[in-house]
């Protein structure tokens, strides 16, 4: 079992000087700045740049960086993060995170935790009113981007990057969805089965076990069918809470069943999320209420461990294109 008491897992912080942390290492780049990490990220480096997290590329199979940097990432996918020795770019939904704010004595200061970063801004305090739990179910107190909970700590968006020399966030040019825009339905799918069955593909010689946490939904249900395709060996689960819809998890095993797949149903009930409130203040100040709800919570509050060498898959794309395949 991971240790969920430790919110620093698997996080970042990028400034001036080392971060002093348990388990955490530092890197010095080349623009001068220190990256320190939990020795639990993946961190890569190719050149002068460092690929934080897991990226993965639709066409090739290995990743490339070439001096056009937005045209050599629009192939890529995962939950990723990419330090130049100028900018900084997140995946598409910009699913590791990215916190900003500034300090005297620092500078700048970016990291994918908000309860490491507010320690480290300036004059930043708690500023939400919200009550975090009533009536046994949380109140959601979402901050749009850039806000946050935590004052002077601003979130980066997927749709920004950051400029390391003059540290200001400025509009990326390199998404575009539009080209999808017109094309035959068909056409549009063989190419979404097409990039993520090679993708997939790539995920599967990296690890030896693939989880995928499966309901009714388009998301799951997408990448099930495309595993399948690609020939990939996996396995499937659903976490049953209190509010989870009875055709959630028996379409999800019904449809493992019929495929031959291996699927668990993890009883949320033997240890409800909303009993443990300091677990899930722990949670909600580290990421400021983007996933403080559904089956990322309970996973972590269970702490659902899949085991070493072991990858779970979270699809988070579809619902935000999805008016270009109805």
């Amino acid at each position: 079992m991971f240790d969920s008491s430790d919110i620093n897992k698997r996080q970042f912080v990028l400034m001036k000087n080392e971060y002093n942390c348990k388990d955490f290492e530092t890197l010095k780049l080349s623009n001068g700045l220190c990256l320190s990490y939990h020795k639990a990220l993946k961190v890569t480096k190719i050149g002068d740049a460092v690929i934080l997290g897991h990226a993965y590329d639709v066409e090739k199979d290995n990743l490339e960086l070439t001096e056009n940097i937005p045209e050599s990432i629009s192939t890529w996918m995962g939950r990723w993060l990419l330090i130049t020795r100028d900018e900084i770019y997140m995946d598409a939904c910009g699913t590791l995170g990215v916190f900003y704010g500034s300090s005297k004595e620092q500078g700048m200061i970016y990291s994918s935790s908000l309860a490491i970063l507010h320690e480290l801004v300036d004059d930043s305090e708690w500023i939400s009113t919200v009550e975090m739990f009533r009536n046994k179910y949380p109140i959601v107190d979402y901050y749009p981007s850039p806000y946050t909970p935590w004052s002077n700590c601003m979130a980066l968006m997927p749709s920004q990057k950051i400029n390391l020399i003059d540290s200001k966030i400025v509009c990326r040019d390199d998404i575009d969805f539009s080209v999808y825009k017109g094309s035959p339905k068909d056409g549009v799918l063989d190419q979404i089965v097409k990039l993520m069955s090679h993708a997939l593909q790539q995920i599967s010689k990296e690890y030896k076990k693939i989880y995928l946490p499966l309901t009714a939904g388009y998301d799951s249900r997408t990448i099930f069918a495309i595993l399948k395709y690609a020939g990939i060996d996996f396995a499937t689960y659903t976490l049953k809470r209190a509010v989870t819809p009875e055709y959630e998890y028996k379409v999800a095993k019904l449809v493992s069943k019929k495929a031959k797949i291996k699927h668990q149903v993890f009883e949320e009930t033997k240890l409800n999320p909303y009993e443990y409130p300091d677990k899930m203040e722990i949670i909600y100040k580290h990421c400021g209420g983007r996933t403080t709800v559904g089956t990322e919570l309970s996973q972590y509050v269970n702490e659902i461990d899949t085991g070493k060498g072991s990858i779970i898959l979270w699809g988070t794309l579809f619902e935000t294109v999805f008016h270009y395949y109805e």
